[in-house]
Order: structure tokens, then C-alpha cells, then sequence
């Protein structure tokens, strides 16, 4: 009976833990704690498609730029000019596309145009500048939000979760990272952020040496997207919003702009249109009519079902992990070849949407109890008879290759016991195996990352989020930035200031635009307010392009005063106040 009981309740907490490890459709036998360096199938075929970097002639002057970087882009050649439609990701990767453009066209690039604001499509911008004839860059008017909505405190923890999805510090090879499903991602030198200097909208048309095209609103994966439709010719320039794997209306970033409905709906205007040629941000672009047509009215349909899946579910109670284990998308769209979740796993989907529309409470009555998760992860492996013995216990789930469940039992013994040598051997392994079988490239990724975070193989002074992020942060209000910094304050040292009444308040100019912000510290926070009212009467300046240095972390607040850079009517007030930053 005590047996009995320890399992009932080892089945009562096992799920609230690592969430990550699911069961896999596939798998292949290996030998008991070998490291099988592989990929699901699947997954390996429809990566191959991005090693195939070419520039395509899709319609008369109107050219490709297919898997040179992971996003696609594009060129409409007019009369005498060109314009690009988005720019890659990488500048080193969009010059060898426009090198095979140079062998087709002279013409010169006059204008660039976004589809949205997300890097891989902005970023690779100085290839086309660096010519000297571009004179607009054009994008929609929610750019601009989108923008100051990405530069907060939480960017570095975008960052970081995009870093780990994309397997960007992964070995490239089948023991790490073999692509994601919608292309190959690695960092490619200095990334280029240029703003855009005139904003368009939905309805407008897009006029450009004797071509036309349709400027279209289409929400997707961000909800400052827009698609612009070539009426005569038929071809839609379409981003993000046509994809040919399993659409990820939901991503472990948990971006704010993925609407299903909206997404849904883009989708089925796309359909009333009947493009002819869809060129898409990822993927391979679609020349066949039919096909088009029946992808489009098949991911519209599984984006729906997902969601009425999900609605549903919420409004009968049922918990979310019991409503995702169930979740089966209906046969013909589920063996769709082009709907495949080589991206984002169809429950990382679905959980994505549930946690969107039902925040943090999952239905179950479990969340309703408050305990720290390392007593109840040490109660749990206590009652099944300790570490080493959990280590058997997982062990005939892998020998079953029940990756699922040993990697859901592991990680809570890790938890309680984070030095325990075995423990970490078994679940590091047990991460790489359930990788190593999954479609989804993004949790191969998060696992194969995860694992070697674990391990101590993961060198994070390889992450480079900010690179080339120094025109982006110019270019946003400078409360924006100030804001930013307020994440790096030690909460201690301002407990330690205000208990030894050190300075705990400023006035910050930032030249040459004379904003000037109120900095005030206390209960272990900085606020920044624009009411200067009653505010400190020592006052520091500081340029633009010093505040970004700081953002950038390429320089700190103690160098900037050494060097004059940043003044101030009252220095060591000010060295004081500044010294409550990490």
C-alpha cells in the first residue's frame, strides 16, 4: 500500500513539472544511455530545402532571394529603379543575394519596404544603403509601436528565448542544431537597423516607377503586419502570414501580436484574392494556383480548430495539461505535407493559445495550493525512496523510451537535488534523446540548449542579442531607453543608500533633446517619471548616443563620469547614485 500510495502521489504532481518533455510520434530503438546523434525523420527532410540559396526570376523583373538567409526576400525591378521588399536578417547574407541580383540588373535600389518589424526581415538593411541610392524606407504605420513595445526591460529575455529556439549557440550538426522549420539561423556578422522614414497602412497602394501594388493589413505573427498584392500579375509579397509548415499562432516568447482570429482571417482574405504566386518570408514560394488555394483554406481551418479546440476546453473546465495531452488535429489536415509542426510543436501551439486567452490558472486545483517547488520536489523523491532511486525508476521508462515521463521524473529530482551527479547525467541525456526524436525543431532546440545549460557546456558569453542594435535604439524615445537601464539597478544597494541616506534621486537631461526625467529609488526599484515637480536637485547630462552605449552595456555609468561624458552640478552625489547599478 505505501507502494501504492507513493505513486498516486507522484501521478498527482508529476505534471506541473518541465512541461517541455512530451511524448513523440516517432521513434527509434538505441542502446540504454547512447547518444544518439540523429533527427526525427521528418524534421531532417524539410530542413534540407534551406540548403538551397537561389535567386529566382519568379515573374518577369521580379526576383527572389530564397534561403540565403532565414527569411526570404525580394526585388521588383520598374522602369529604371528597384524596390526591395524587406531585407533579410544578416547584411553579409543579403549582399550575396544582391550580388546574383547585380549579374541580372543594374538598376539601382531605391526603396526598401517592410512587410513587419521583426529582425529577420529588417536587419539586413546596409547591404542595399551601403550602394548609396535608396531614399525611403517604408513600412507600416504599427511599426513604430511594435518597435517601442520590443525595446523594454524584457528584451534581453526575448533575446534569450529567441537565442535558445533558433539554436543559435548550438554545434551545427546532428548532436545540435540542424535548422529550425521555417530556416537556417546562425549569426552572421553585424546585424542593420534602419528606421522607416515614411509609414503606410492598409488600403493604401503602393505607387513605384509604373508598378502598383495593393497595401494590405494582414495580422499574423506579429499584428503590425502587412502583405502588398500585385493586382495584374497576381503575386502576393507575403511575409510572415503564408507558411508551409504548421502555423505557429503561439510561441514560447509569447508574443503579444499573434491573434489566431486575426491570423485566421488574414488567411481567408488571401483566399478571396486568389494569388496566382505567393511569395512568403519562409519557406519555398508557390507558383500553383491549386495548391495556393487549398494551403491556404487548410491552415485557415487548423489555426480555427486550434482555437475552438482551446475555447471550448476553457469553457467545460477542462485542466490545460489534460486539454493539450488530447489535442488531435483532424486526419486531412493532420497528413497535410505542407502543415507539418516542424516549427512550433501543435501542443507548444495549443499551449500557447490557452495560456494567451486564460493567463497563469490552468483548471487545475493544483494551482490553487502555494508551496515552494523545491520542498514539495524533495516530499516527492522522498517518498520515492530518494535520488538513486528515482535514477531506477527513470530508467525503466527510458528503456521503454518513455522519454516524457523519466525526463518529467528527473527534472523534479533535479530540483531538489541540483548537485547530484547521476540525476544530471540521466536527464541530460534523457533531454537529448527526446530531442533527438522530436519534429519540432523549437523543442529540439529548447532541449538540446537546456541540456547543455545543465551540463555546463553552454557558453553564454557567445550570445550576442544587441548586436547591431545601435541605429534601432537611437531611433526610440529616449524615455524608452532610460526605462531600459532601470532593469540593471541592485535592489540591495539601494536598501544599503536609503538606510545610509546616500542619494537616492536624480534629474537626467539627455542631450541634445533636453528630456529630462526624474529618477527616484526606493522599496529596491528606480522609477522613472517625466513629472520633475518636487524632483532632486542634482541634475546629470548625458547624450543620446552615451544612453545607448549604456543600453548596449558597452560602457558603464562610472567610465561615462571618469571621462565627462556624463556631468553633473553635484559629481559625487551623483558617482553615488549611479553606483546603485550592477
Amino acid at each position: 500500500m505505501k507502494h501504492v500510495s507513493r505513486l498516486i502521489f507522484f501521478s498527482f504532481l508529476l505534471t506541473s513539472y518541465l512541461t517541455v518533455f512530451q511524448f513523440s510520434a516517432y521513434s527509434e530503438p538505441h542502446s540504454h544511455g547512447a547518444h544518439r546523434h540523429g533527427a526525427h525523420p521528418g524534421l531532417k527532410k524539410h530542413v534540407q530545402q534551406f540548403k538551397n540559396a537561389e535567386l529566382i526570376e519568379v515573374a518577369k523583373g521580379v526576383y527572389w532571394a530564397q534561403f540565403f538567409d532565414y527569411s526570404n526576400y525580394g526585388f521588383i525591378e520598374g522602369d529604371n529603379e528597384i524596390l526591395a521588399v524587406d531585407c533579410g536578417w544578416w547584411p553579409s547574407a543579403t549582399q550575396k543575394a544582391l550580388t546574383e541580383l547585380r549579374k541580372q540588373t543594374k538598376k539601382p535600389i531605391t526603396r526598401i519596404v517592410f512587410t513587419h518589424g521583426h529582425a529577420d526581415h529588417v536587419a539586413g538593411c546596409s547591404a542595399y544603403i551601403n550602394e548609396g541610392n535608396v531614399r525611403e524606407i517604408i513600412s507600416s504605420e504599427d511599426y513604430i509601436r511594435y518597435r517601442d513595445e520590443m525595446i523594454t526591460t524584457r528584451l534581453p529575455f526575448i533575446a534569450r528565448r529567441a537565442t535558445d529556439q533558433m539554436g543559435l549557440l548550438l554545434p551545427k550538426s546532428l548532436a545540435g542544431d540542424i535548422g529550425t522549420g521555417v530556416g537556417f539561423a546562425a549569426y552572421g556578422g553585424k546585424a542593420s537597423y534602419f528606421p522607416p522614414t515614411k509609414l503606410i497602412q492598409g488600403g493604401d497602394t503602393l505607387s513605384f516607377d509604373g508598378l502598383e501594388l495593393a497595401v494590405l493589413e494582414a495580422p499574423a505573427d506579429i499584428d503590425d503586419h502587412i502583405v502588398f498584392f500585385d493586382e495584374k500579375r497576381k503575386i502576393l509579397y507575403a511575409g510572415d502570414s503564408y507558411i508551409n509548415v504548421g502555423p505557429p499562432v503561439a510561441s514560447p516568447r509569447n508574443e503579444k501580436g499573434r491573434d489566431p482570429i486575426k491570423w485566421m482571417n488574414t488567411l481567408d482574405m488571401f483566399l478571396s484574392l486568389q494569388p496566382e504566386i505567393v511569395l512568403p518570408g519562409h519557406g519555398k514560394y508557390d507558383n500553383d494556383k491549386a495548391k495556393i488555394a487549398s494551403l491556404l483554406k487548410d491552415s485557415r481551418d487548423t489555426i480555427k480548430f486550434i482555437d475552438d479546440y482551446i475555447v471550448r476546453g476553457l469553457i467545460n473546465e477542462i485542466p490545460r495539461d489534460e486539454l493539450i495531452a488530447d489535442i488531435k488535429l483532424p486526419d486531412n489536415l493532420a497528413s497535410n505535407p505542407e502543415l507539418q509542426f516542424y516549427y512550433h510543436s501543435l501542443k507548444w501551439v495549443a499551449r500557447g493559445v490557452y495560456t494567451n486567452y486564460a493567463g497563469w490558472y490552468r483548471d487545475d486545483i493544483r494551482d490553487l495550493f502555494e508551496t515552494h517547488p523545491t520542498t514539495e520536489a524533495k516530499e516527492l523523491v522522498g517518498h520515492l525512496g530518494g535520488p538513486d532511486n528515482v535514477i531506477k525508476i527513470a530508467s525503466t521508462y527510458r528503456n521503454k523510451e518513455q522519454y516524457g515521463l523519466a525526463g518529467r521524473l528527473l527534472g523534479t529530482t533535479h530540483i531538489a537535488f541540483p548537485d547530484h551527479q547521476g540525476v544530471k547525467e540521466m536527464l541530460i541525456d534523457t533531454m537529448r534523446q527526446e530531442a533527438f526524436r522530436s519534429e519540432s525543431s523549437s523543442q529540439r532546440n529548447y532541449l538540446l540548449t537546456s541540456a547543455a545549460k545543465i551540463e555546463g557546456t553552454y557558453d553564454k558569453s557567445q550570445m550576442r542579442p544587441f548586436i547591431g542594435f545601435k541605429n534601432l535604439l537611437e531611433s526610440v524615445p529616449n524615455k524608452k531607453l532610460v526605462e531600459f537601464l532601470s532593469i540593471r539597478i541592485n535592489p540591495n544597494k539601494i536598501q544599503e543608500a536609503l538606510d545610509e541616506n546616500e542619494a537616492n534621486a536624480i534629474r537626467l537631461k539627455v542631450l541634445p533633446d533636453a528630456d529630462t526625467f526624474a529618477l527616484y529609488a526606493g522599496n529596491e526599484v528606480i522609477v522613472v517619471s517625466e513629472h520633475l515637480e518636487g524632483a532632486s536637485d542634482i541634475e546629470v547630462s548625458i547624450t543620446k548616443s552615451d544612453l545607448v552605449a549604456l543600453a548596449l552595456q558597452r560602457v558603464s555609468f562610472d567610465e561615462l563620469l571618469k571621462t565627462g561624458k556624463l556631468s553633473s552640478n553635484n559629481t559625487q552625489m551623483a558617482r553615488k547614485f549611479f553606483a546603485l547599478f550592477d
